[in-house]
């Protein structure tokens, strides 16, 4: 086990704040990683001995609305690339990596298209995808509620998260046991291990720590046009998917393989959502080319 990082915070150039945290080694070779929806930079803590094994430096910032990083209204996933490369500037670092899980997986999308310059490489885990015909078979029914009630009652979906932000404060540890019998035995697995359950649910706790809006509002934005079209994505994204993830179903993986001219991606046969708790080793591998 290595030590953690110093934690940091930064002005943006608008004037608002951003905070990330830092795992791995501090002089390795810099990789941001973006978090889930929910999330926060909590979530990089599953990178970082894989990170200082392999010398590299993980850098996970709160989206805004996410734990200390201050909301942003009327923001756009797009909008996202301007802050990694305000901190990219503001760390010292020229050329870097990026990473994203589940709903971070947008946001790598969007830097593959709007920052690639600046990029090394690019992988997404368990990404969401454009909400296309098709691409929620599969998906639990809690999360096809979710998907629907963001396009068409975004005010109902407020008012769920509401009380869930108020649920993982109260009683986290029943808030996410609750989720995770729904699951596939496969996440059921991680999900019950002592240790993996503490970090998540201190980096749930972290993602509503402002209260729900951050999240409603990131929600919404996944089910509407992204700003930016998949096609046009040109650098290479390499795609990790477990073919047994109910969160965010295989063919979401597919129809952004299908449709990024260069991405591919690697199906991982009975994994399920967590399966990047722990195999964030082998992500890092392919974004050193190993």
């Amino acid at each position: 086990m290595y030590p953690p990082l110093p934690k940091g915070e930064l002005t943006l150039p608008d004037g608002r704040l951003l905070s990330y945290a830092e795992y791995g080694r501090p002089r390795g070779f810099p990789v941001f990683f973006f978090h889930g929806t929910p999330g926060s930079r909590l979530m990089g803590k599953f990178a970082h001995n894989a990170a200082a094994d392999r010398d590299m430096r993980i850098i996970a910032a709160d989206r805004p609305g996410f734990g200390r990083s201050q909301f942003q209204s009327r923001r756009e996933i797009t909008d996202w690339p301007a802050d990694v490369i305000a901190m990219a500037n503001a760390l010292d670092l020229d050329r870097f990596a990026v990473v994203g899980v589940s709903g971070g997986g947008p946001y790598v999308a969007a830097c593959a298209s709007l920052i690639h310059p600046r990029l090394t490489a690019a992988a997404i885990v368990s990404g969401v995808s454009p909400h296309r015909r098709g691409v929620l078979r599969g998906m639990s029914m809690p999360g096809r509620a979710t998907a629907f009630t963001a396009r068409r009652l975004p005010w109902l979906l407020s008012a769920q998260l509401r009380f869930a932000s108020w649920a993982v404060q109260r009683w986290p540890e029943r808030a996410l046991r609750s989720g995770a019998r729904r699951l596939p035995a496969a996440d059921r697995e991680v999900l019950e291990r002592d240790a993996v359950e503490n970090e998540l649910v201190e980096d749930m706790q972290e993602a509503f720590r402002g209260g729900h809006r951050g999240v409603a509002y990131e929600s919404r934005l996944f089910a509407r046009p992204w700003g930016f079209k998949l096609e046009e994505v040109t650098f290479p994204i390499r795609l990790w998917q477990g073919d047994a993830d109910t969160i965010v179903p295989p063919v979401m993986a597919r129809y952004q393989a299908k449709v990024m001219p260069h991405a591919t991606a690697t199906f991982i046969p009975g994994a399920g959502h967590f399966w990047f708790v722990d195999h964030l080793g082998d992500v890092l591998d392919g974004i050193l080319g190993r």
